[in-house]
């Protein structure tokens, strides 16, 4: 009887620990500064960085992986706290041997969903902005804030978005045509008055992540 005493509270354990889990975005920015390394040494990290992908994400801990064009790219991923986050980071080799410089958000989304995608897993490529606050202009008024928010529910061009952090940065992504959202982002006041900056790129990422 003990040890089914034991059994349940393991189990109802587990779930509460999953239960308080939240969303992170992880930045994995190219390190400008990474040592120059050999081609053989490069791909050798590169396998175990995919391996370390695989295994986060069977394990439950990351939702969803994908690279940049130009270099670097995302992880989202599920902890109790940041300093989970990095503790599972450093099971990186690519991480740990410096080829990426991290930032991690708590992710909060405002627009959109984020599935865990299955194998096959088929890679995509979507128009995606990151948007960053200009830290030398005054922080943006909340009413400014929240006409964002609602305009972007208008916006059928606009597949997700999610603020990082304590609206420090955010991240758009586009439907295939990207034109439309990109004019709508340029003229809201959040970014005619400077208040935030605009970087587009295009992301990889799998099939059913955005949960399109």
């Amino acid at each position: 009887m003990k040890n089914i005493y034991t059994l349940v509270f393991l189990i109802l354990l587990t779930l509460s620990t999953l239960a308080q889990r939240n969303m992170f975005y992880v930045f994995l920015n190219t390190n400008p500064d990474r040592a120059q390394i050999s081609a053989d040494s490069a791909n050798t990290l590169q396998d175990l960085h995919m391996a370390n992908i695989t295994r986060l994400y069977n394990e439950g801990q990351l939702i969803a992986a994908g690279p940049f064009d130009g270099g670097g790219g995302h992880f989202i991923m599920l902890a109790t706290d940041s300093i989970s986050v990095s503790f599972l980071l450093q099971s990186d080799a690519a991480i740990t041997a410096n080829r990426f410089i991290i930032e991690i958000y708590p992710l909060t989304l405002i627009k959109g969903g984020i599935c865990r995608p299955y194998e096959p897993f088929e890679m995509i490529e979507y128009s995606y902005a990151r948007l960053d606050s200009d830290t030398s202009q005054p922080a943006p008024e909340p009413s400014l804030i929240g006409l964002f928010e609602k305009g972007l529910a208008g916006e059928d061009e606009i597949l997700c978005v999610g603020w990082l952090g304590n609206h420090q940065s955010a991240f758009v992504l586009f439907n295939s045509s990207s034109e439309k959202a990109m004019d709508f982002l340029k003229k809201d006041p959040l970014f005619r008055k400077k208040h935030f900056t605009i970087t587009p790129k295009k992301l990889w990422v799998g099939k059913g992540t955005y949960c399109d």
